[in-house]
């Protein structure tokens, strides 16, 4: 019974906690390697890029945001490993990173709707009918689900992007080779642009990104 209760009561710090809300913000592990590697000048700039993608995406009710911290977790140690200091050289890995990132939150809500059996034993648990579930039961199983779930798929990803990073790093180098941070950090800011939820924000930001564009081609 005593596990069942610890999961309980971790759910219920997890959803108030601000360490857990932090270790869920790729910006704080940006800053937290940064300070740990002093590898500034590489995890600075992947916190705040991965940081801003994703900021007009709310996680209330059945939605699931992309993990940005897996795709900073992904990244910055390959990133480390192959010495991709580049923005040209990161471009490619930063867009499969992403697609990690969407593809962990997929991944999430396939699960939820796994337990939505157990949600409904819950439910028989409370009036006291037949087949039901203690929530600390439930809670673990989703727990535990998620942890082999998300480890798994970080493992997957990793040694995917270990074998085919030279590659679109390489690709990366030769097809855009003026991509710079400017660049990364003006398209990683439509996500912050986005989540105002102004239209006039929107107008805005279009006239900009056709100005720049036609500032580029002259």
């Amino acid at each position: 019974m005593f596990p069942l209760r610890f999961f309980f009561v971790l759910a219920g710090a997890a959803r108030s906690s601000l360490l857990f809300r932090l270790a869920d913000r790729p910006l704080f592990w940006g800053i937290l390697f940064g300070l740990v590697s002093g590898q500034w000048e590489l995890g600075l700039p992947l916190g705040i890029i991965f940081e801003l993608l994703w900021l007009d995406v709310l996680p209330l009710g059945s939605v699931v945001p992309p993990y940005g911290t897996l795709s900073f977790l992904l990244l910055f140690p390959i990133s480390l490993l192959y010495d991709w200091r580049q923005p040209d050289t990161l471009l490619l890995p930063i867009v499969f990173a992403m697609l990690c990132a969407y593809a962990a939150a997929w991944l999430e809500q396939y699960q939820r709707e796994l337990m939505d059996d157990a949600s409904d034993r819950v439910q028989c648990w409370c009036t006291g009918a037949a087949g039901g579930m203690l929530p600390g039961r439930a809670i673990a199983y989703s727990v535990l689900g998620r942890a082999f779930t998300q480890y798994g798929l970080y493992v997957v990803c990793f040694l995917i992007l270990t074998a085919l990073g030279p590659l679109l790093a390489r690709v990366g180098a030769q097809w855009f080779p003026s991509v710079s941070w400017a660049m990364f950090y003006a398209a990683a800011m439509t996500g912050a642009v986005f989540g105002l939820r102004i239209r006039r924000t929107y107008a805005t930001l279009l006239i900009s990104l056709l100005a720049l564009g036609l500032l580029m081609t002259l």
